[in-house]
């Protein structure tokens, strides 16, 4: 890494990095074998890990303009309702996240707040399948996420649920979210090698 030009704090960062990947690797197969495995026929979904995607997160503290979750009244996001896109199909998601603590604000604990004004949270709601809508007849969860929490969600759970991040009033969130990214045709560097192709064919003919 450093021979690449990174400096040394990166390249330390990059390692601890790739430490944590290989981690979540192990972690998240054993859980697949032990808890979902067993209850289902065939293949289940990879847990190989090639995406790393790192997030900073402010608080509500902080004053920032955070939405509102407006369907069940969760108080305020900092990623609203989705599911993780551009992924192997059943793949799992490992999160890690972590938090910098900031001075709480006086004024913080108004209606706006979620969770009571305090914790940071995972809100999990269950959809009907890959494209339907969200199931009423299910009620959402929010679970507190504490600083250093570790959460999963395996398997086909991302093709079945949403999830959102909502914020807490103290303590800067810093998640990092471990994917299985798809490859092959429309990702970045598929793109990026065929219009490195398609451009020196061009050259070679000019």
């Amino acid at each position: 890494l450093i021979k690449l030009g990174y400096t040394n704090k990166i390249a330390s960062a990059l390692v601890s990095m790739g430490m944590t990947n290989a981690t979540l690797i192990k972690r998240s197969k054993s859980m697949l074998q032990a808890h979902i495995s067993p209850k289902i026929e065939g293949p289940i979904g990879s847990a190989d890990f090639n995406l790393t995607l790192v997030n900073k997160m402010e608080p509500t503290s902080t004053k920032r303009d955070l939405k509102k979750e407006v369907g069940y009244g969760l108080g305020k996001i900092s990623v609203s309702w989705h599911r993780d896109s551009g992924l192997q199909d059943f793949s799992s998601i490992a999160v890690y996240q972590s938090l910098k603590e900031t001075p709480n604000n006086n004024d913080n604990n108004d209606d706006d707040n979620n969770n009571n004004g305090s914790q940071w949270g995972v809100a999990l709601r269950a959809m009907d399948g890959g494209s339907g809508a969200a199931l009423t007849s299910v009620p959402p969860l929010l679970i507190p996420l504490p600083k250093g929490s570790l959460y999963y969600m395996l398997d086909d759970f991302n093709h079945n649920h949403e999830h959102a991040v909502v914020a807490g009033n103290s303590g800067i969130r810093y998640s990092s979210t471990h994917r299985v990214a798809r490859e092959g045709k429309g990702t970045w560097r598929y793109i990026h090698d065929k219009i490195q192709s398609h451009l020196s064919k061009a050259q070679g003919r000019g």
